[in-house]
């Protein structure tokens, strides 16, 4: 303060006006002390940035982890949506399942046997399949009376027991695929005719 008293004294102008030089002598004394104490002083940090990159950086996951979630929730539903249904009408969707299983073994028999036929393709299958197929076939001709002789009856014979081979072999895709229909053919058609011959039945 001493350096002041000659300012003050003949009231000469100065570049820096009291104000300022008190303003820096303050700020100047703070710090020194709050060094001399062990405190830091930092720069405020910026609140106000416009960057939006990290915001968009952490919501993404965020989406798609809710995503995922909600797929694993949506197959949980379904599954038990479809194991309420069999519970409250087993009859309906075991007899839909039966009715589903003998149609995928059916109607596959002649579009192969007459795609084999048009095409005369060969498809090599094992020996026991083909054998289990000539049982069939066998049993199927002598119940129906057919004339399996001569060369075109072995030919015959050949594209039903290699038709039937590979119903056969498709048995995996044909019980998936009654499994995956069951719950629609349960709901409906196997459920409304039930309801319509019990009600015709009283």
């Amino acid at each position: 303060m001493t350096s002041l008293q000659p300012i003050l004294r003949t009231g000469t102008t100065c570049p820096l006006s009291v104000h300022k030089i008190l303003g820096h002598t303050t700020r100047a004394y703070t710090k020194t002390t709050l060094s001399r104490l062990g405190i830091r002083t930092n720069k405020p940090h910026n609140h106000y940035s416009t960057n939006s990159t990290p915001t968009s950086k952490t919501t993404q996951p965020t989406s798609s982890l809710a995503f995922e979630a909600s797929t694993p929730t949506q197959k949980q539903s379904r599954f038990r949506q479809y194991a309420e249904q069999f519970r409250n009408k087993p009859a309906s969707h075991l007899i839909s399942f039966g009715i589903l299983h003998e149609i995928t073994a059916i109607v596959p028999l002649p579009i192969i046997y007459f795609g084999l036929v048009e095409t005369g393709i060969k498809i090599p299958f094992p020996e026991q399949a083909i054998e289990e197929g000539n049982r069939f076939v066998g049993k199927v001709a002598k119940y129906y009376g057919w004339n399996m002789e001569g060369a075109d009856g072995a030919r015959m014979m050949l594209n039903m027991a290699t038709s039937y081979a590979v119903v056969k072999a498709f048995l995996p895709l044909r019980l998936a695929l009654c499994v995956w229909m069951t719950p629609w053919t349960a709901t409906r058609i196997v459920s409304p005719v039930m309801n319509f011959w019990r009600r015709f039945k009283k």
